[in-house]
């Protein structure tokens, strides 16, 4: 054997395949290298599929004419990107929305249907009677123990989520020209009017200014995740967070999707920030 030959105990690729030469050894590094580098790759690419997507805040969104005889769009929203996507058409009008205990969603009627309460399917806003109040309600809300209701004369009532009896909280104390809402998820229950933001005492009914926003007028809000969000009717259409301190407002998207002559009328965060377009219509936990 002379000097410039390697035993095949010594070939890189640990077989006993013969003499290796140095261009061999060469191209077998080389091989090497490049099988490493695509293993790497793989590797990145692999650990990328398993890293969540970006996570937006999503919340059923219900909007309506509010003249109480023409159906409502009822759907999803991705509160981050504005987008709106119709799941069903409830059968009747609904003057807000409210989470109850049961972390089940409800509305209450318009028009002649007013005093009802109602169940709403998530999946396709189909509407399942609860029962009758007996009192005209004008909006419906809730925070995170249960569901409140305002009635025409501005008289707030809690109300049993399980039967719609309504008990009588008290007066707002305060007159609601125009365009109003009750918010849902609230640790207690806030009243947006025109664009002005008030909290409502749940003992008493009494409400408490909180402050002025310069733009935005907000007939839907909701709590969710240390936010609150107000979807305004002002066209075009757009979603604001709402300070809960003063009012203020900051515009968080444009409102794209929703059926020409509706408003926004009610509003519930939804738990899940991840969702697939082909799943935004199936039941996502309320929070």
């Amino acid at each position: 054997m002379g000097d410039d030959e390697l035993p095949a105990k010594y070939s890189i690729s640990g077989e006993t395949s013969g003499r290796e030469t140095g261009m061999n050894l060469t191209k077998r590094l080389a091989v090497r290298n490049l099988l490493g580098s695509v293993a790497l790759v793989s590797f990145f690419f692999g650990l990328a599929s398993i890293i969540p997507a970006a996570a937006d805040d999503y919340a059923y969104l219900d909007n309506s004419t509010g003249n109480g005889t023409d159906t409502d769009s009822f759907g999803v929203v991705d509160l981050t990107t504005g987008v709106y996507t119709e799941c069903g058409k409830p059968s009747t009008g609904l003057n807000g929305l409210g989470v109850g205990p049961d972390h089940q969603l409800y509305g209450t009627g318009q028009g002649s249907t007013d005093d009802i309460l109602y169940k709403i399917d998530v999946t396709n806003g189909t509407l399942t009677p609860v029962g009758q109040s007996g009192i005209h309600f004008g909006g419906v809300g809730s925070t995170k123990t249960g569901l409140y209701a305002l009635a025409a004369n501005n008289d707030l009532y809690s109300v049993n989520y399980q039967t719609a009896a309504a008990t009588l909280v008290g007066p707002i104390g305060i007159d609601l020209p125009g365009f109003w809402g009750l918010s849902t998820n609230a640790n207690g229950l806030l009243l947006e009017s025109e664009h002005t933001l008030y909290k409502l005492d749940p003992s008493t009914g009494a409400a408490r200014l909180r402050g002025d926003g310069s733009e935005g007028r907000f007939g839907a809000e909701a709590w969710e995740r240390g936010t609150l969000y107000g979807v305004s009717d002002e066209v075009p259409f757009a979603i604001y967070s709402i300070s809960r301190e003063d009012g203020s407002v900051s515009k968080v998207s444009t409102l794209t999707g929703v059926p020409e002559n509706l408003d926004p009328y009610g509003l519930a965060p939804i738990k899940d920030q991840v969702i697939q377009q082909k799943n935004i219509c199936k039941v996502h936990e309320i929070l």
